[in-house]
């Protein structure tokens, strides 16, 4: 054999680490989430490859307990550079010390506010599309945001699904992961509740002919000033923005047993 038929070996190339959340926020909620978890599965895994590579998405999770955020980070965080949406009430020390200070902890950089209000003594989001035009530009950078599909409900079972994610995705053009935890009763002070979580297939909303001009007519909407023509325009978009929701709802409870499917156990798409 010549010494022109050996194959020369090819030079190496540098390999690029994998894109994944940020250390600190991993490690703080790591460590949050076993102090009141116990055993996690994780359901689903083969959907993440039908993500694109560098492929950053919108993670749609459920809200029935409030671990349900945070396992959506430490499951999904190697796989996906995450960020978090949360109530503005916990960007600021006075409002909400506690989670303030875990923020800084695990990073305040790592979160991005969404408005809330008072409703039956409790703090629920509300949808300020101005919230969501903000998250653009990290989205364009790369991460992929969780944001709750619902306000927490406490029952056991889903709620209304809110519009925020899909709004987002609408401005966006991003794919929508939806996600959901299934976690154990709690039985005593000691004993942390075991969860299942799934990761479900990643889809495209269709887009919303004028959904750019959501955020004028919510200010108009806010001043006082729409005319019945914009008034009816607002109300078209948010009715498909909430027809969207439900959509991407039905996709969180196929997941969940049948009795924490809440309002959309009976729908056909979930049966």
């Amino acid at each position: 054999m010549s010494m022109e038929s050996i194959p020369r070996p090819e030079k190496e190339q540098p390999v690029e680490p994998q894109k994944h959340t940020p250390e600190r926020l991993l490690k703080a909620i790591d460590a949050l989430n076993k102090t009141v978890v116990g055993k996690v599965e994780v359901f689903g895994k083969e959907n993440l490859k039908e993500l694109k590579p560098d492929e950053n998405v919108i993670i749609a999770t459920s809200h029935i307990e409030d671990p349900d955020v945070t396992l959506a980070v430490s499951v999904l965080g190697r796989s996906l550079d995450i960020a978090i949406t949360n109530q503005s009430v916990h960007h600021t020390f006075l409002g909400e010390p506690g989670v303030n200070i875990g923020m800084r902890i695990a990073g305040r950089e790592n979160f991005l506010p969404i408005s809330y209000k008072k409703s039956e003594g409790k703090k629920v989001s509300v949808f300020d599309p101005a919230d969501f035009d903000a998250m653009k530009e990290p989205m364009t950078n790369g991460k992929s945001l969780v944001v709750a599909a619902q306000n927490p409900t406490f029952t056991g079972q889903l709620g209304k699904g809110g519009v925020g994610a899909v709004y987002l995705a609408q401005i966006t053009g991003k794919r929508i992961l939806p996600f959901a935890v299934d976690m154990d009763k709690k039985e005593g002070l000691l004993k942390r509740p075991d969860a299942r979580t799934h990761i479900g297939k990643p889809f495209e909303l269709e887009h919303i002919d004028g959904i750019e001009n959501l955020v004028s007519l919510d200010q108009k909407r806010k001043e006082g000033t729409l005319s019945p023509e914009e008034r009816q325009n607002y109300k078209d978009l948010l009715s498909t923005l909430k027809q969207q929701s439900e959509f991407v709802m039905r996709n969180i409870a196929v997941m969940l047993p049948e009795e924490k499917r809440g309002i959309y156990r009976e729908h056909p798409e979930t049966k």
